[in-house]
C-alpha cells in the first residue's frame, strides 16, 4: 500500500520545507488543491465544470467533489505516496478522504501540524519588524483577525487529531517566528530516520 501524509499549518508558516523533505526523503508527491483546481481548469475537464458551479454560487465544495479533485491528481502520481497540503480541514473531510484513498490502496501514515510557540511573539514581530512589508503598509495588520485565523487552524488540527487513534502518527511542531528552517529540518529528519 502507498502512504499519505497530511500537512496543516498556522497562518504565515510555510509548508514548503516540510513538503520538499517529505518529497525527497519519502518519495511523497505533494497535492495542493489550488494547483489541482487550476490544472483541471486548464485541461477544461468535466470536473472543473462541476467544481466551478459551486464557486460561482459562492458555496463550499462538497467533500465528495474535493475527493474527486484529489483522485484527479492521483492519476499522474508515480511516487510511493502523497502528501495532502492544507486539506482536510475537519474530521468529516478527514474520514472521507481516508475512505477514498483506501479505495486507491493508500493508507494514512502521518499528520503534521506546524504552529507557533507563541502567538503573541508572532503578532509582536509582525507589528514591529514587518511594518515596512508592502502588504502591511497598504492594508495594515489586524491582530484580532490574525488571532481568529490562527484559532481556526488550531480548531482544524484538534478536530482531525481527535479521530487519529494512534497518536504516534501525529507530529506537532511548535516554532519560533520567524521560523528557523534548520530547526524544522531537524525535527522532520528525526521522524524520517
Amino acid at each position: 500500500m502507498k502512504k499519505f501524509h497530511i500537512i496543516i499549518n498556522s497562518p504565515e508558516i510555510s509548508v514548503r520545507e516540510i513538503s520538499a523533505l517529505l518529497e525527497t526523503q519519502l518519495n511523497l508527491s505533494p497535492i495542493r488543491l489550488s494547483e489541482a483546481f487550476r490544472e483541471s481548469k486548464d485541461n477544461n475537464t468535466n470536473l472543473f465544470s462541476r467544481l466551478n458551479k459551486f464557486i460561482e454560487r459562492g458555496e463550499l465544495i462538497p467533500s465528495e467533489l474535493t475527493n474527486e479533485l484529489i483522485e484527479y491528481k492521483l492519476e499522474n502520481t508515480r511516487a510511493n505516496g502523497i502528501q495532502l497540503i492544507r486539506y482536510p480541514r475537519n474530521k468529516e473531510q478527514f474520514l472521507s478522504v481516508i475512505e477514498m484513498l483506501n479505495r486507491h490502496d493508500y493508507t494514512f501514515e502521518h499528520l503534521w501540524y506546524l504552529t507557533y510557540k507563541s502567538l503573541d511573539q508572532v503578532i509582536e514581530f509582525k507589528k514591529n519588524k514587518e511594518k515596512d512589508d508592502p502588504y502591511i503598509k497598504k492594508f495594515g495588520f489586524d491582530d484580532e483577525y490574525f488571532r481568529k485565523r490562527h484559532q481556526e487552524h488550531v480548531n482544524s488540527y484538534e478536530d482531525i487529531s481527535s479521530v487519529v487513534t494512534d497518536k504516534s502518527r501525529i507530529t506537532l511542531i511548535k516554532m519560533n517566528y520567524p521560523p528557523n528552517v534548520e530547526e524544522l529540518k531537524k525535527c522532520i529528519t528525526s521522524f524520517i530516520k
